[in-house]
Formats: C-alpha cells, structure tokens, sequence
C-alpha cells in the first residue's frame, strides 16, 4: 500500500525547526532567570568600549610651523618651496617628483613601446596562424592524394575481378559443363 508522507514531513521540518531556533535563543539568554534576553552593550561583555577609552594610536599634534595642505592641492604636483635666506642648508636636499609634463612624456613614450610590442606580437601572431594554416591545408591535401590513389588502385582492382569473371563466364559458355 501507498500512504502519503508529505505532509508529516513538513510537519517534522517545522518541529525541528523551531527546536533549533529554540535552542540558539535559549543559549544567548543563558545567564538570565527571568524576563526578555536582551542583548548586553559590548563594554559589558569583556570588550573596551570606543566611547570612554584612549584610542590605541593617537596622531601628533600637527607643528604650527610647518604649513598644512589645504585640500584641494592634494591631487595636484606638489610645488617646491625655496629655503628661508637666512637659513643654511642643513644636511642634503629633498628631490621632488618630476613636473606633470614630465610624467606625460615618460607615460608618452611607454604608451608608444607598448604599441609597437603589440604590433609585433599581432605580426607574430598572424605569422603562426598562417603557417598553421599552411600545415594544415598541406596535411589535408596530402590526404586528399593518398585516398585518391586508394580510390585509383581500389578501381583498378575491381577491373580486373571484373575482367577475370567475364572470362570465366566466357570460358563456361564456351565448355559447358557435362551432366551425363
């Protein structure tokens, strides 16, 4: 006999399911005897809070005798400021990055590299695949030739099965053979 089990499997599912879910707010509420769980702020549970605590890096204060940034010139080149006068040169002097125009001409030429090799390797490319090409197509048609000749040679030999058979009927006809 057949019975039909759907619907007591899903009955099962849900069972299982709301034990587990059960089971895993059960865990979180552990510690209370009473009331809703509810979920304890993290300085309470063992981990520093952010609010009250010193960070654990603390930037230095900026010197007022350096000048800051403003904003706005971040993305641009920085532009080299000379020495006070009356300041001697103290120890070797910083190397600036090269202007913008620089730049643009070094990133010019490796653009321009960068081309040619592409170039090159497209020709090289191009190169194999025709020579692929060329192997392949010779491989065909010297394929091509040896079936020709087996076709040739097949022909040939069936001409003379067939050659040798219309004698043999020939020679039947001529002698035929002696029933008494």
């Amino acid at each position: 006999m057949y019975y039909h089990r759907a619907p007591s499997r899903l009955l099962w599912f849900f069972i299982g399911a709301g034990t587990a879910t059960w089971w895993i707010k059960r865990k979180e509420c552990e510690g209370r005897s009473f009331g809703p769980c509810r979920r304890l702020p993290p300085s309470s549970q063992g981990f520093p809070s952010t609010s009250n605590a010193a960070p654990a890096y603390q930037y230095p204060a900026p010197d007022p005798a350096k000048p800051s940034i403003p904003a706005d010139s971040r993305d641009q080149a920085p532009v080299p400021t000379p020495p006070p006068q009356d300041a001697a040169p103290a120890g070797p002097r910083m190397r600036f990055p090269p202007p913008i125009w620089e730049w643009e001409k070094r990133q010019d030429r490796e653009w321009e590299q960068d081309k040619e090799n592409f170039i090159k390797m497209s020709s090289q490319a191009a190169d194999v695949m025709v020579d692929l090409t060329e192997s392949t197509l010779e491989s065909i048609l010297g394929t091509a030739d040896i079936l020709r000749a087996k076709l040739a040679e097949h022909r040939a030999a069936r001409e003379r099965e067939q050659k040798r058979m219309r004698e043999q009927e020939e020679e039947r006809r001529k002698n035929p053979p002696r029933l008494v």
